[in-house]
């Protein structure tokens, strides 16, 4: 099963695959309208957790249960603007507040820590974490683009890293890859909202001043979300509703084909 959050009508989703049937969708409504939901991620309390970007809160649902949506209270601040989140190594949930120098922290079932960002900094929409400890985000800096880390230990050390000058205006995601480095997605807005110089980046985790682009063909694909798929691929989206795919091991190469468009599959009323 997949799920994931369709943010401009407050809904979770879920895609189910079936034998006979091939996959149908179904539905589940937030109780805040208008809240944009936007990251999910797997919680350690088997509930699937998710950020409400315009209700500046967090919600969680329970997957074998759908009914059981839970919001928690507004974020201490407001107009933070949570965005992306996911699972600590610490067994937390950790989420960038996009509007905010900060970023926050959910212990379950709903205490919530926040931790300021060094001065100039702000947090963007793209996090991951890796198994040594790290979370690590996107942020927007006095000196342009970068990356930043938190240790999830007792303390909370943050750790900036300006992306070199040139790199494209936004990061809209972010993985850690089978090679256990850090890749993500960039590309620059251009006139009447084109995008251009679209790439994919690799920050190593062990030197993240080490930046090497790779070129997608074409440059107007605009890709945003990125995952590993745990067997040596790379898979991004794009806003022309299309996937292309990177092999880690024939990342020499430039170019990065386009997949074709997504598939479609009807939705089921619950």
């Amino acid at each position: 099963m997949i799920w994931y959050t369709r943010s401009w009508v407050s809904l979770i989703a879920l895609v189910v695959a079936t034998k006979c049937h091939g996959a149908y969708i179904e539905e589940f409504q937030i109780p805040t309208v208008d809240s944009q939901p936007s990251g999910i991620v797997s919680g350690p309390d088997k509930r699937l957790w998710f950020t409400e970007t315009l209700n500046n809160s967090i919600g969680s649902i329970d997957p074998w249960a759908p009914s059981d949506i839970r919001e928690l209270p507004s974020l201490p601040h407001t107009n933070s603007s949570p965005t992306s989140i996911v699972l600590g190594p610490d067994r937390n949930l950790w989420f960038t507040e996009s509007e905010a120098p900060r970023i926050g922290m959910i212990t379950p079932p709903s205490m919530i820590s926040e931790f300021d960002l060094p001065s100039g900094v702000r947090a963007g929409d793209a996090m991951v974490a890796d198994p040594n400890g790290l979370v690590w985000f996107s942020v927007f800096t006095s000196a342009g683009l970068g990356l930043a880390s938190i240790t999830t230990d007792a303390a909370h050390v943050i750790r900036t890293y300006v992306l070199p000058v040139g790199v494209a205006g936004e990061i809209p995601g972010l993985t850690l890859g089978a090679d256990g480095n850090l890749w993500l997605t960039e590309s620059t807005l251009g006139p009447h909202h084109s995008h251009t110089n679209a790439r994919i980046a690799r920050v190593l985790t062990s030197d993240p001043t080490s930046y090497k682009e790779f070129p997608i063909i074409p440059d107007d694909f605009a890709p945003q979300a990125i995952c590993n798929d745990g067997i040596g691929n790379l898979w991004f989206s794009s806003n022309g509703n299309s996937v292309g795919t990177m092999p880690l091991s024939e990342q020499h190469f430039p170019v990065l084909a386009r997949c074709g468009h997504l598939c479609r599959y009807d939705q089921r009323a619950i």
